[in-house]
């Protein structure tokens, strides 16, 4: 419910700034006018509330019903701004306006073709309309047909050679299709026509920013702040342009200024706290960090870039850590009275990860495997609990009990702690690389918080090590350095960042060869959908890197090992035995090749436990040749066990440079459209 008195005070300062009475009611236009100008301002909410306070004084007037869509679209509401825009259809139905706004509004929910429909209504009576040859060429762009959307914008651009739309937008797209000669060229009559506006003066200062031009960048973006000192966009880019040249301290005074403007903008906050973290001011930093997730607490990346500041930088017994951990506790327990354990064991590693002495957190953590149907490691972190802290006689006792119901376990008859060094796996070691922000993710530097949520992600699976994480150039050189580290594998992270979506691809390459041999892909929505996509993308790399055991013990004509029911192994499974050394990695696909002259028997599982598993030897031969230490391997068929080449003649000794080079857009779809609607 809109209520006149709570707006009372803004409306004053606006009705005096552009020339209205502030004595006495004002009127349906004059609420219409004051609205319009909040919008022209990018003042959309305040603009929403001023053209609802219009309609409360003429509910049949059609322009404030047009702004108020026109704002919710500016805002990303796309459904409340279809809503407005129907009701002002009831009184003109026939305006073409309306047609290309509704179309617009069509497009960015999904409906294609029926925006299709609405410019191609307009096209038939006014073919050279420029909004609706927009609107087509929006709609291109957002299915993902860049090149043609771009020719479709420079047709229309020839009808109207200055049009600030087209130019931007032609701007917008060689860029983003790595052609910034061509981009500039747009650039270039975008800055000689409309100079004074600033958005093309934001647009300049972003194309510079990308190019490596930072002195122009800052040019253009000063620029842009002189012609409007409140707008968001480009105070956030100069802060980011301070960061990204280590004026940490002249960052930190600017963003604070720019704070004073915009109180309620958590980009600038967290931009503050990166300033204020990398000069040393750790307290003054999570301050910042905690007033960005204030004003939008599912700011997950900021949250992320917090909880790694926590966790590198302070010390254990930080009362800070404690704090914030109980953020993820509490959600984790949420998630387990709904009986989502995977959810709830996502949370309680995240809040270990930052407050690792909680006993409360490590209790909780425990509860979860025992619910999970994993007892062994349950009273695997109660004993580590008991370690930390001075239990009580409650979990004391629920360490003897568990242990005396474990004690014909498989593991404590073999005498061996299936949870110690003992029985660790082959690591597949990893690199993990994302190339540089290139304006897909809003907060700067986002790209480097999200390659070492990745890690820590991956550091549960056993059977994984990231040796190394990082920022490239250019595949060359994440091909390089994985091949300096000497890891198996290195994956490069695309990651896409907008308001509503979370998109992240990842490439998986042999790092001895360079050769590509998967490749991942998740988008999530809603709540959570960094944290719920990123998790998704680590499990679809642990499934694909399947762990490697080999015998740990051997009596008579069984033989333990070191894969249980949490890599999945089942009663009845065969394993081949091959004598150790024999296997290695595949250089054309994932996982280990291993002639079948090294099989030297075969393992049948009779009984399993959480970590090491028990099964019956057959040798393959007349004599036994089967040792500890040798390594084991799921049976499969003969076919694919064996490539088509050798190892030693499919291993590359190729230099890194005649890799080619993996095409990509910085810029997908869904972000170039996002960004392309926002130019009126």
């Amino acid at each position: 419910m809109i209520n006149k008195h709570n707006i009372l005070p803004f409306l004053v300062l606006v009705m005096t700034s552009i020339g209205f009475p502030v004595f006495g009611q004002a009127s349906a236009r004059e609420f219409y006018a004051m609205g319009r100008q909040l919008q022209l301002e990018e003042k959309y909410y305040e603009a929403v509330e001023t053209y609802k306070l219009s309609l409360i004084e003429n509910r049949h007037y059609l322009d404030p019903m047009i702004g108020l869509a026109e704002s919710f679209f500016a805002l990303g509401e796309f459904s409340e701004a279809l809503m407005w825009i129907e009701k002002a259809e009831i009184y003109d139905r026939n305006r073409t306006d309306l047609k290309n706004l509704k179309g617009r509004i069509l497009i960015s929910l999904g409906e294609y073709e029926n925006g299709q429909i609405l410019f191609q209504e307009v096209l038939q009576v006014e073919p050279n309309n420029l909004h609706a040859n927009f609107g087509m060429a929006e709609l291109e762009i957002a299915e993902g047909k860049i090149a043609k959307g771009t020719r479709m914008f420079e047709d229309t651009l020839a009808m109207a050679p200055d049009n600030r739309k087209a130019l931007l937008t032609l701007t917008i797209l060689y860029d983003a299709m790595g052609k910034p000669e061509k981009a500039e060229e747009y650039l270039r009559q975008a800055l000689h026509y409309h100079y004074e506006d600033v958005y093309t003066q934001l647009l300049a200062a972003r194309h510079y920013s990308q190019v490596g031009r930072l002195d122009l960048a800052e040019m253009h973006a000063k620029t842009a702040l002189g012609i409007r000192r409140d707008f968001p966009d480009v105070t956030r880019l100069l802060g980011n342009l301070y960061l990204g040249t280590a004026r940490n301290e002249e960052a930190a005074e600017f963003l604070k200024k720019s704070i004073s403007i915009n109180r309620n903008d958590n980009l600038l906050w967290y931009a503050l706290g990166l300033a204020q973290e990398r000069s040393g001011n750790l307290e003054e930093s999570i301050t910042s960090y905690s007033r960005a997730l204030q004003m939008k607490p599912d700011d997950e990346i900021t949250r992320i870039k917090l909880e790694q500041l926590l966790s590198s930088r302070l010390d254990m017994e930080t009362p800070a850590r404690a704090r914030f951990s109980m953020y993820h506790l509490q959600r984790g327990k949420e998630f387990e009275e709904r009986n989502l354990y995977s959810k709830a064991l996502a949370e309680y590693r995240r809040a270990l990860k930052i407050a690792p002495l909680s006993e409360e957190t490590r209790l909780a953590y425990a509860d979860i495997f025992l619910r999970m149907g994993f007892p062994a490691k349950y009273l695997s972190e109660l004993y580590v609990l008991k370690e930390q802290h001075d239990i009580n006689s409650e979990i004391e006792d629920a360490i003897e009990i568990q242990s005396s119901l474990q004690e014909d376990s498989l593991a404590r008859r073999w005498a061996i702690d299936q949870f110690s060094a003992e029985t660790m796996k082959y690591e597949y070691s990893l690199a993990v690389f994302v190339y540089p922000d290139q304006g897909i993710i809003e907060h700067y530097d986002g790209e480097k918080v999200l390659v070492q949520f990745l890690s820590d992600l991956l550091f549960h699976f056993e059977n994984i090590r990231v040796e190394h994480t990082g920022t490239i150039s250019a595949f060359s050189e994440g091909f390089r350095t994985a091949r300096e580290k000497g890891t198996d594998y290195f994956l490069i992270l695309y990651p896409e960042e907008s308001e509503r979506i979370f998109n992240v691809r990842g490439e998986l390459y042999i790092s001895d060869t360079g050769g590509a041999v998967r490749e991942y892909s998740v988008m999530r929505t809603g709540n959570d959908k960094v944290a719920n996509a990123m998790v998704k993308l680590v499990e679809q790399v642990q499934a694909d890197l399947v762990p490697t055991g080999q015998l740990l013990q051997r009596k008579f004509d069984t033989a333990l090992i070191n894969l249980g029911t949490m890599e999945g192994v089942e009663k009845g499974q065969t394993f081949n035995i091959v004598k150790r050394g024999s296997a290695e990695l595949n250089s054309n696909d994932l996982g280990f090749f291993y002639p079948e002259d090294a099989v030297i028997g075969t393992l049948v599982i009779s009984e399993t436990d959480e970590r090491v598993s028990l099964g019956v030897v057959q040798p393959s031969g007349f004599f036994d040749m089967i040792n500890i230490g040798d390594q084991v391997f799921l049976s499969v068929d003969e076919e694919s066990t064996e490539p088509e080449e050798p190892p030693a003649e499919k291993r590359s000794k190729r230099k890194v440079e005649e890799v080619p080079e993996p095409q990509f857009s910085p810029y997908p779809p869904i972000r170039l459209y996002e960004q392309i609607i926002r130019i009126q």
